[in-house]
């Protein structure tokens, strides 16, 4: 059985991205995603977690140059700075 966590999840995408695996490193991301969006749960979600990670994802998305940039917006989400922050803040509640 696998456990899928955070960690693992973030060695996997470095994984792929220093081996330039770039294809897959979009897939991976996009499954992870998807994920977030499962663990977040339906409209008045608590679960901070989610929100932490998946601003992170907005936020550095938003930094990414090239076919990264391109793969990003086309097969998961686009980098978004401003919604990324309010992400983090809202992760931030939990503190």
């Amino acid at each position: 059985m696998k456990i899928i966590t955070s960690k693992n999840l973030f060695l996997v995408l470095c994984s792929f991205f220093l081996k330039k695996h770039y294809f897959i490193l979009a897939k991976e991301a996009s499954d992870i995603w998807d994920y977030l969006e499962k663990a977040k749960g339906g409209n008045g979600s608590q679960n901070y977690d989610t929100y932490f990670l998946m601003g992170l994802f907005h936020y550095h998305l938003k930094h990414v140059s090239g076919i990264i940039r391109f793969l990003s917006s086309a097969l998961i989400i686009p980098g978004s700075h401003q919604k990324g922050l309010q992400e983090l803040e809202l992760a931030a509640k939990i503190l």
